[in-house]
């Protein structure tokens, strides 16, 4: 594979947006009445892994939808924790939300409500391996499908306490569609080889979920001892509007595209300079309609 074309960070707080109209709201919202019921009896618990640059936290916060919790955020990259928390200070300072660090933590606090930060470097498997916590919550946001998630499910689950709660959303389930058509049959053929790319690559020895991991994690969740309580769509599509994509959703594409073009390089005994191109002067001209097919889930233990 190439050497990654565009900043991952710029990539994730490009696609904040995306995520925000994909994320299934019946499943959302499902989840934190649930959370909301736990809170009543004691302070929650949570950790999501991931975590990325905090996207996730500040959603949940912005539309308040997150009783005062301990929310620990957890990342194999040093980089990416890092710049969680200067985005998070920046954030909690533009929606004025009441920030204090202390001893490498954060505490902010919204209305009555308050949130203790924790952060952890460590990929997924390591640290639920290691930890003698038992959450309330575990989320996964876009994920799964980059590990080994039957695997990695009965170590997650088994950091849940009895009655607690997880969160996956953003599971892609084997669906990618360019829009308008290059050439049918060379369109079909580079998605194709996108999907099987993605299936063969591997986390250490094992070979990760992959493309179809949306509908396996039904199965998953059932045989590694979770209960779905609900599940739904939750797809990204990205379209111009007036000629224009909204907030950064173009750099976003030019992801995208460079990530099939990253993906494919050594892979493929045919060229495809022409149609990446092709797809990059779509962007450029407001004409590219990219739609993702991802399921979320929410369930207990």
């Amino acid at each position: 594979m190439n050497k990654q074309l565009f900043n991952f960070v710029d990539y994730l707080e490009s696609k904040k947006t995306v995520d925000d109209r994909a994320l299934n709201r019946v499943v959302l919202n499902k989840m934190c009445d649930y959370l909301h019921e736990m809170a009543r009896q004691k302070p929650l618990q949570i950790v999501e892994i991931a975590s990325g640059i905090g996207t996730m936290l500040e959603r949940l916060i912005d539309w308040d939808l997150l009783p005062s919790a301990t929310y620990t955020m957890v990342d194999v990259n040093e980089k990416y924790i890092l710049c969680a928390k200067e985005h998070i200070q920046a954030w909690a300072k533009q929606q004025n939300i009441k920030f204090i660090e202390f001893d490498d933590k954060f505490f902010l606090q919204k209305d009555d409500k308050k949130f203790e930060i924790n952060f952890c470097i460590a990929d997924a498997t390591s640290f639920f391996s290691k930890t003698h916590e038992k959450y309330d919550l575990v989320i996964a946001h876009a994920f799964l499908d980059l590990v080994n998630s039957e695997e990695l499910l009965p170590l997650l689950f088994g950091a849940i306490q009895k009655k607690g709660a997880f969160y996956f959303s953003i599971n892609f389930d084997g669906e990618t569609i360019f829009l308008p058509q290059i050439n049918a049959d060379l369109d079909q053929k580079i998605i194709y080889d996108y999907h099987r790319v993605m299936d063969e690559q591997k986390v250490g020895d094992k070979t990760v979920s992959g493309t179809k991991v949306g509908r396996n994690l039904f199965a998953y969740i059932h045989n590694a001892g979770g209960k779905i309580i609900e599940a739904g769509s939750s797809d990204w599509t990205v379209f111009p509007r007036e000629n224009r994509y909204p907030h950064r959703e173009n750099y976003f594409l030019h992801c995208i595209i460079d990530t099939v073009s990253q993906t494919l390089t050594d892979q493929i005994n045919y060229n495809i300079n022409s149609w990446i191109t092709s797809r990059h002067d779509q962007i450029e001209d407001a004409e590219l309609v990219y739609i993702a097919h991802q399921l979320d889930f929410f369930g207990i233990i």
